[in-house]
This record gives structure tokens, sequence and C-alpha cells, in this order.
């Protein structure tokens, strides 16, 4: 049976070495370490050098760390790029505003993207309106 002990975090050694631990072992060991624990002290079979720790982190972090050395970058929108590759994110509000929109043309069935022919040309349709920023 397998008992759930909360997230995942991650004691980063010097040298790139992850040790990858449930959430109560790592903040327990963090909290050691922090107090002043020196020298080689055993974790999960292992002996570290207290010298050698980078940090405890969670896996979010060790992704991240992982996709900087492979040369992407994170626009402010949340998203990653290769380098060199200009970010075209939309701001989150537009995003949702695009989802609503796209949602609201296809249960409408009477217009062709938002628009319909009216009697002095082109307008917005009634599904679109609803949902205007």
């Amino acid at each position: 049976m397998n008992k759930i002990t909360g997230r995942e975090k991650v004691i980063l050694v010097r040298g790139g070495i992850e040790i990858w631990t449930n959430e109560t072992k790592a903040e327990r060991f963090q909290r050691d370490w922090e107090a002043g624990l020196k020298g080689a002290v055993g974790f999960e079979g292992r002996t570290l050098n207290t010298a050698d720790i980078m940090g405890v982190f969670y896996p979010e972090d060790i992704e991240d760390m992982a996709r900087r050395k492979n040369r992407q970058w994170q626009c402010k929108y949340g998203n990653w790029h290769d380098w060199g590759e200009k970010c075209q994110c939309l701001p989150i509000e537009e995003q949702e505003y695009q989802k609503k929109r796209k949602e609201a043309i296809a249960k409408c069935g009477k217009c062709k993207d938002g628009w319909v022919q009216g009697e002095n040309g082109m307008r917005v349709c009634e599904c679109i309106k609803n949902i205007i920023k």
C-alpha cells in the first residue's frame, strides 16, 4: 500500500546530484541543515557533505533550471521559449477572452467568426456581444 506523504522535494548537491524525496523528509533535513548541521551526514542511504549542498527545492525549480541550461527562457506570461525566439504570447486576460469567444461562436451556429450580415453591412453577432471584455 502506498502512503501519500506530501509533495516531492529535491536536495541539490554540487556536481548536479539530485536527491528526490518526499516533502516531510526534505523539510526535516532542511531544518537541520539551516540550524547549522555540519560535516558528513546520512540521508536515505547516502552520505552527504553539508558544504556541498546547494539547496532544497521543489521539482518545478529543477525543471526550470534544466530549461535554462537548455537555452530556454520564460516570458512574463509564464510560457517557455527557445533562445532567440521572440515572445508573441497573449496576456492571460486575452487568452481567456479568446477561449470564451471561440466557445461562444461554436455554440452559436448563426455567425461566421463572430460576425453576421446585417442590413447595413457586417455587425458583431449577439453571441460575441455577451462576452465582450
